[in-house]
């Protein structure tokens, strides 16, 4: 469970409010997006529920530890990389908190099998790709305990490929180990995929429900300009062989991403 319960943030130093009195909650074992311009407040959100920024009003609650239950990933996963090798990087954590050894073990040995790095334990972290470090980052934080898993924009770096495969591995962590999932990006198949998206507009929620109202919605519309317009998902979808690159109208894109959400 996520709650933000009437926060207010803003920089040190900045008169400029952030958050005012924002209300947000996401219930256990979901999966939210929240989208929004540059400038919304989505990675500071993101922060302030890892605990790394702090609001100055209102209340952050979980349910659990912000150290060791919350996962967060960012932009660049080698932020996120510890160790020299993907099997100092999953334990480290676990050797911070005074993990007996053979618990160590036990939880390496899951946390590997469960993001599929079995075999790669003694692989350099600097020598994987993206789509890998993105892998070992979970792992470390399967392991410690996560319960909570936040995206920051974590797969931006990825290409479209290696974006889906993170996110397919993501949606069965949820479902085998019970995460609640909360990504911060404007990409349309994380909308897609979501229990519900939320729109940021300086800092204030436009929009919180589910993908298909918000696709219909005015701040649907505002979320197509800055993804590049219709014209542009028109394209994308083209692409993946799922609509004619002759016949992309507004009103097939729409259809066809109404019809995508729906099945």
């Amino acid at each position: 469970m996520i709650l933000l319960d009437g926060i207010s943030f803003s920089y040190p130093g900045s008169d400029k409010l952030i958050f005012d009195r924002l209300c947000l909650e996401v219930p256990p074992q979901s999966f939210a997006v929240v989208a929004g311009p540059d400038g919304a407040g989505k990675s500071t959100l993101a922060k302030i529920i890892k605990g790394l920024l702090v609001p100055q009003v209102g209340n952050v609650l979980l349910g659990c530890d912000h150290l060791t239950e919350v996962g967060y990933v960012s932009g660049d996963p080698y932020e996120s990389l510890v160790g020299v090798s993907v099997e100092e990087d999953v334990v480290f954590g676990l050797e911070t908190l005074g993990v007996p050894s053979a618990e160590m073990e036990v939880r390496l040995a899951e946390a590997l099998q469960w993001t599929g790095l079995i075999g790669m334990e003694k692989r350099l972290t600097h020598t994987l790709s993206g789509g890998e470090q993105q892998k070992a980052a979970l792992a470390g934080m399967l392991a410690a305990g996560c319960r909570i898993l936040v995206l920051d924009d974590a797969l931006a770096m990825l290409d479209r490929r290696a974006k889906r495969s993170i996110r397919a591995l993501v949606e069965s962590l949820r479902h085998v180990r019970h995460l609640t999932v909360l990504e911060c990006t404007n990409d349309l198949d994380a909308i897609c995929a979501a229990d519900r998206v939320v729109f940021l507009i300086e800092g204030q929620v436009e929009f919180d429900g589910s993908a298909r109202a918000f696709l219909q919605s005015s701040s649907g519309g505002d979320w197509r300009r800055l993804a590049g317009g219709v014209w542009h998902l028109g394209w994308a979808l083209s692409e993946l062989g799922a609509l004619d690159a002759a016949s992309r109208t507004a009103e097939q894109v729409t259809d066809h991403i109404l019809h995508y959400i729906s099945i």
